[in-house]
């Protein structure tokens, strides 16, 4: 797993929450919130593909489209633990 994984996958547990929004020009951006971080679309979107990350549901089109993406809660679960 890459560093950009794991620091993206720690800001999660920690209770970040991954938001995508959509631009005309630049297509899906990424970032953290509530640090405002971006996050790449290649690590976020890896993320998904890779189901580390599950859609909040607030998706317009189906869970595919959701805004907002959480940590699973079996990982969240895991980064308590040393």
């Amino acid at each position: 797993m890459s560093t950009g994984a794991r620091t993206l996958l720690a800001r999660l547990a920690a209770g970040e929450v991954l938001l995508v929004t959509m631009t005309a020009l630049s297509g899906r951006l990424f970032c953290l919130s509530p640090s405002g971080r971006a996050v790449t679309a290649r690590l976020a979107e890896a993320a998904i593909g890779a189901d580390l990350v599950v859609p909040a549901g607030d998706g317009l089109f189906g869970p595919a489209f959701s805004q907002t993406w959480r940590l699973r809660r079996e990982d969240r679960a895991d980064a308590d633990t040393p």
